[in-house]
């Protein structure tokens, strides 16, 4: 294997500007490590540092691109809660030995693989992937549905959270509207402990997989989104418990809760949106159909439409889909063509005018000359399109991708200089309250 060398630092003539190895965002005060390459800050350095410590970046061999020694594979992937945990997965999967290339696509949930098939296999990748906290399935094998359990976890989890908010706000509209006495403060007691007892079968139910995966990042040095989240929702979790203990007043068993319910709301809402995408895609490939009727001077052929040459004629009976695309040259009738247009009005076509595959025959029986089949018509580019869009990532993507790997120790290390600032000025209650509200902001 070729090691990847150290980007060179750009010219500093005029600009000073040099690129961090890391996130390749431009600085004029770079830090530099041991090996002298250049950082835009202390984190970019700590956390390169602490992946350059696993297995060292490899750049693909040419000689396994060459000389056929390569084998590919996609494995199906599960537990992907935003894009940070489709970089996490990719740059796991460049670092592990005998992986030539990879492509994590965080919409598609997959991730393609190029690798040497004498150095590593699909199995041991996916027990990589695994190992994050993520699922990981090898083809063949089939994901449980994602999408209906975490469903069900939600309306189970709603109604603790519902629970612990009605409680939470009975206690805050008590203070508000001025009843607070101390002749009903025995009454807060018991609902502050009512929320104890909703937020421990919440925290279960919505919260182990994000503190799952959140605390495999963190045991790997690669800490993501879900170890802020649950940072965030275990810190609520325990100062509550904590000043319920010593007979604090102040619990947030409601915040941890709502926390953790939203974001989970927010990853179903993501899981519908990708699905009919996906679902649209897949409609467009079922309504063009497989095969098609040849008419040849030997009479009629069902053969596969993607092999119908340009100039072949076609047959397309009453209530059946155009296979190919077009012109008319016998037939007429009404054709719906709303899988492409979206227009549900049907139109007419006769002999001379354009017809495209997908398109359904509702009353006519028509002759077409072929002028694209396959892959070539007019749906077969829409759908490859929306293939494309979903594995190709936009600049703003990648910068994004970055950033949001960075966020996470940048957002607990303020945290951290938070508690020790109001921990020298207020004490350590004040200090962990302030600290606990950095870790909440910073959730996405």
């Amino acid at each position: 294997m070729v090691a990847i060398e150290p980007r060179p630092r750009d010219p500093q003539s005029s600009t000073g500007i040099v690129h961090c190895t890391l996130c390749q965002l431009p600085t004029s005060h770079p830090l530099t490590d041991d090996r002298g390459r250049p950082f835009c800050c202390t984190a970019c350095r700590e956390v390169d540092a602490l992946l350059q410590q696993e297995v060292p970046v490899t750049a693909p061999s040419s000689e396994f691109a060459t000389a056929g020694h390569t084998d590919s594979t996609v494995l199906t992937l599960g537990g992907l809660w935003c894009a940070s945990c489709a970089w996490l997965v990719d740059e796991t999967l460049r670092r592990t030995p005998g992986v030539v290339d990879v492509d994590v696509s965080f919409g598609q949930q997959q991730a393609r693989l190029v690798y040497d098939p004498e150095r590593t296999s699909p199995s041991r990748c996916a027990r990589q992937v695994r190992r994050l906290g993520y699922r990981a399935a090898l083809p063949g094998e089939r994901l449980d549905d994602e999408e209906e359990a975490l469903f069900n976890r939600l309306l189970i989890g709603g109604i603790f959270a519902m629970h612990d908010m009605v409680l939470g706000a009975m206690i805050y509209g008590r203070e508000l509207l001025g009843w607070a006495t101390a002749d009903t403060a025995w009454l807060v007691r018991i609902f502050q402990y009512m929320m104890l007892l909703g937020a421990v079968p919440l925290l279960v139910v919505l919260g182990v997989p994000i503190i799952r995966a959140g605390l495999a990042g963190l045991l790997r040095g690669r800490p993501n989104m879900h170890t802020l989240v649950a940072l965030g929702a275990l810190a609520a979790f325990a100062l509550s418990v904590r000043n319920l203990v010593v007979g604090s007043d102040r619990v947030y068993f409601d915040t941890a809760s709502m926390l953790l319910f939203l974001v989970t709301v927010g990853r179903w809402l993501e899981m519908q949106a990708q699905k009919s995408g996906r679902d649209a895609v897949t409609r467009m490939e079922r309504r063009i159909p497989a095969q098609a009727t040849w008419i040849t001077p030997d009479g009629n052929r069902r053969v596969d439409a993607a092999g119908i040459p340009k100039g072949a004629r076609v047959r397309i009976g009453r209530g059946e889909s155009f296979p190919v695309d077009g012109v008319v040259v016998a037939g007429e009738g009404d054709v719906d063509e709303s899988l492409l247009t979206g227009e549900a009005t049907p139109v007419t076509r006769r002999a001379g005018e354009r017809v495209l595959a997908g398109a359904t025959s509702l009353d006519g029986e028509f002759e077409v000359v072929t002028t694209a089949a396959g892959s070539a018509t007019v749906a077969g580019q829409i759908t490859r399109t929306l293939h494309d869009a979903l594995w190709q990532r936009a600049p703003v993507e990648r910068l994004a991708d970055r950033l949001s790997a960075l966020m996470v120790p940048v957002a607990a290390g303020i945290a951290g200089l938070t508690f020790g600032f109001w921990a020298a000025r207020s004490g350590p209650d004040a200090a962990l309250l302030h600290a606990l509200s950095v870790l909440l902001i910073a959730c996405p």
